[in-house]
């Protein structure tokens, strides 16, 4: 038996609460329950007020470009960029994907400009001028990611699978769009996003 000393004794066994006096057990599950609503309306409000400005964002007139766009995380962003009538570049190894994706967003605002650029994130090499080939941007979304617990996975390059995608090629993004990012009048940015 396990004795920790509060305000009262609070005695633990095996884990389980067996006897509580510390403010009363009803006066704490109160405490407990008040403070746990508090929180979760405080975030429904907050999570409701960002849906209703989301909804009304207008991104049109500037170009973003999703890197790994062709599926999860990456193709939910692409849709929904489409949708405040931005210009969407999405950037991924499969082609196919890349271009159902064009459709969709085509569908979604006929009125812009939307591409399929193939890139494998993973080799860094293939990252290097790619600014070239999206000479205009706004904002710059990187979702590429891998989801695996193999070991030490090396690229052709020689770095490990996992760190090139999360780490490495994300910075390369970084480092090759940052001058064309601080070109646009649209209030730049970079999103990174890991994992949901």
């Amino acid at each position: 038996m396990l004795v920790l000393q509060s305000f009262q004794k609070l005695t633990i066994v095996d884990g389980t609460m067996a006897k509580a006096k510390l403010l009363g057990i009803s006066a704490v599950v109160v405490l407990v329950a008040s403070v746990a609503y508090h929180f979760q309306s405080t975030a429904i409000m907050r999570l409701d007020a960002m849906k209703l400005k989301n909804a009304h964002m207008s991104l049109q007139g500037q170009t973003a470009l999703v890197v790994g766009g062709t599926a999860g995380i990456g193709e939910g962003i692409a849709l929904r960029l489409a949708q405040a009538k931005a210009n969407v570049v999405i950037a991924g190894r499969n082609a196919d994907r890349g271009k159902s994706i064009v459709r969709n967003m085509q569908t979604i605002n006929p009125s812009g400009t939307y591409r399929f650029l193939p890139v494998d994130a993973q080799l860094i090499g293939n990252i290097r001028g790619l600014s070239a080939e999206v000479p205009h941007l706004d904002k710059l979304v990187l979702t590429q990611g891998i989801a695996t617990i193999q070991g030490f996975t090396p690229t052709s390059e020689g770095i490990d699978q996992k760190l090139a995608l999360h780490y490495y090629g994300r910075m390369a993004f970084i480092e090759e769009f940052l001058p064309t990012l601080r070109q646009s009048t649209h209030s730049p940015r970079v999103l990174s996003v890991l994992s949901a």
